[in-house]
């Protein structure tokens, strides 16, 4: 009895504190390579506001913590759909602070391309004569890249950097 108990809260505290170990290390590792771009003034990063880090990583506390309590009160209404449910908001924080840390595009003022980074692609360079179109929303930016399509959150620090340099390459206008 005491073993499933233990079982059930060790996994998720575990799964926490790998957690943490890992946005520790990813933060440490952003904020040397946008201090060594800062010096060099070679490009301007379009990054997303520390802000929604911060609501990932309340998101992903607030569900651990909801999964650690279901595990104590483990009654006839807690079933498997309530971790399921948890588990994938707490995903969802995790995702939200992965994104975060890891989405951004390097806009470089001299050249013809910018770099874009996210979760699933990794300094991928995008020429300008390779953007087919853009597209301006209430909430974002839209770059059509080939088969690539980016979204450009329009709260995005430094946002109008790489606005400015797909008008002024002449990439269409939608």
């Amino acid at each position: 009895m005491y073993s499933g108990l233990l079982v059930r809260i060790l996994i998720p505290v575990l799964i926490g504190i790998v957690i943490l170990i890992v946005m520790r290390f990813i933060l440490t590792q952003a904020d040397k390579e946008e201090r060594d771009d800062c010096v060099n003034q070679t490009s301007i990063i379009v990054y997303l506001p520390r802000a929604y880090f911060w609501v990932g990583l309340v998101d992903s506390v607030v569900f651990l913590i909801f999964i650690i309590l279901a595990t104590f009160i483990n009654n006839e209404t807690t079933s498997a759909w309530v971790f399921v449910l948890f588990s994938a908001f707490l995903l969802l924080g995790v995702f939200l602070m992965l994104e975060n840390l890891m989405w951004k595009i390097k806009v470089f003022q001299k050249e013809d391309y910018f770099i874009y980074n996210s979760i699933f692609c990794k300094n991928k360079k995008i020429f300008y004569k390779d953007c087919s179109k853009f597209r301006c929303t209430t909430n974002e930016l839209i770059v059509y890249a080939g088969k690539r399509i980016i979204f450009i959150d329009m709260f995005s620090i430094n946002y109008n950097a790489i606005y400015i340099m797909l008008v002024s390459k002449k990439v269409k206008r939608q």
